[in-house]
């Protein structure tokens, strides 16, 4: 995802599309949806930063 855009414009890679999806607020009666369509690109343009401060990971298990 990092290095794929679908361009300044949107006019490239249209056979693909990226999106990141923000749940917030869950549990409470103002649980919320954003969605990022193209975040390369609003990371490029500096809509959308990226920070990690504690590294998660998820795998199958052994009994996937």
């Amino acid at each position: 995802m990092a290095q794929t855009t679908n361009g300044p414009s949107g006019s490239t890679n249209q056979h693909e599309v990226y999106a990141v999806f923000r749940v917030f607020n869950l549990g409470t009666e103002s649980t919320g949806l954003r969605i990022y369509v193209d975040p390369a690109e609003q990371r490029r343009t500096g809509k959308l930063s990226f920070v990690t401060t504690v590294t998660h990971a998820v795998v199958p298990g052994t009994r996937a």
